[in-house]
């Protein structure tokens, strides 16, 4: 069993991991260092380093025994498997820092975070069109076709033979607004999630089209079917990350 704790002896202390031995990081405000210290089991796991307590440049792939006092956290990504991840800004520089955690359950020989990429923060976007789902709509419209206005079986083709190009209006603006739904949230997923639920299911849908503007009578009856027959998502998944 290992445990992240909170600095429990002194203002000084950035950093105490205890795990198969201790990891302790301290602030020495004379020089401005993370002393960091490891008392491991094994004699190798004993060994005492000195890294800047600050940092305005950073590699790809390098291990952190803690993350530089400069650094501000921008998000937290939380993994139901495997490492939570960090995003933090690099004031002086204006760089993203995608940061893998330590893992909770590591040793202490791998009590490190390693650094994954460094650039610009990036959300994506994705809302896939289920193809049988689409099928089943298609046949519900040829059951009840005059239950329809005309133009709605010309956009459920238009999906069939552009799937990408119709959800493509719609995952542009998940892209734009995401960060705007999750400033008030501590944690967020490392993978695909839905940020917007309510906010972001608005009049538009998550389905465009290039004829049809999205409060047309038309549009507002494909929607209706593509949510019966659960085509596309109520609204994009999406991701950050650093690219």
């Amino acid at each position: 069993m290992t445990s992240e704790i909170p600095p429990e002896y002194d203002d000084s202390t950035v950093r105490h991991y205890r795990a198969d031995g201790v990891l302790t990081v301290t602030h020495d405000d004379e020089t401005n260092e993370h002393v960091i210290k490891s008392r491991g089991r094994d004699q190798g796991d004993k060994w005492t380093r000195r890294v800047p307590a600050t940092r305005t440049t950073v590699d790809v792939s390098e291990a952190l025994w803690s993350i530089p006092d400069n650094w501000t956290k921008v998000y937290r990504l939380t993994a139901e498997y495997g490492h939570d991840k960090g995003i933090y800004r690099i004031p002086e520089s204006g760089d993203a820092v995608l940061v893998s955690l330590c893992h909770k359950n590591s040793h202490i020989t791998d009590a490190n975070h390693t650094v994954e990429a460094v650039g610009s923060i990036a959300w994506d976007a994705r809302a896939e069109v289920d193809e049988e789902a689409l099928d089943d709509a298609f046949s519900h419209l040829n059951g009840c076709a005059d239950e329809f206005p005309d133009g709605v079986r010309e956009v459920l083709q238009y999906i069939r033979d552009n799937p990408r190009e119709a959800v493509a209006d719609a995952e542009k603006d998940a892209e734009m607004h995401a960060v705007d739904c999750v400033t008030d949230l501590e944690t967020i997923p490392v993978s695909e999630f839905d940020a917007f639920r309510v906010t972001f299911r608005s009049e538009g849908g998550v389905v465009s089209h290039p004829e049809y503007s999205s409060d047309s009578e038309v549009m507002e009856a494909v929607r209706e079917l593509l949510s019966e027959f659960n085509v596309v998502p109520p609204s994009p998944l999406v991701s950050v990350t650093v690219r």
